[in-house]
């Protein structure tokens, strides 16, 4: 439950900022929503799970080398607690 609670709340922020920056970098953030879509639908498919935290994890890495010039290193540690504390539930979900 709680891992299906973080998955939509990490899900449904990433594609908010997308789309409330859609104009700035267009291909990045479709890349970004996809990414999201991949790990909503890891509800369902529970191997893409850790595919859509990759993506989302790669997708943070290029916003913050496209916009700044470097790695954004907060944006990116707030994303990899977020994902770490995904795949560890979902680990746990799936392999204990």
């Amino acid at each position: 439950m709680i891992l299906n609670v973080l998955i939509v709340i990490y899900a449904a922020l990433t594609l908010l900022a997308a789309i409330s920056d859609w104009q700035h970098l267009p291909w990045l953030n479709g890349l970004t929503m996809a990414a999201a879509l991949v790990l909503l639908l890891g509800l369902w498919q529970a191997w893409l799970v850790p595919v859509g935290v990759a993506l989302l994890v790669a997708a943070a890495i290029a916003q913050g080398r496209q916009r700044f010039g470097h790695i954004h290193w907060s944006h990116l540690a707030v994303r990899l607690v977020f994902s770490a504390a995904i795949l560890i539930l979902w680990g746990v979900a799936h392999f204990a």
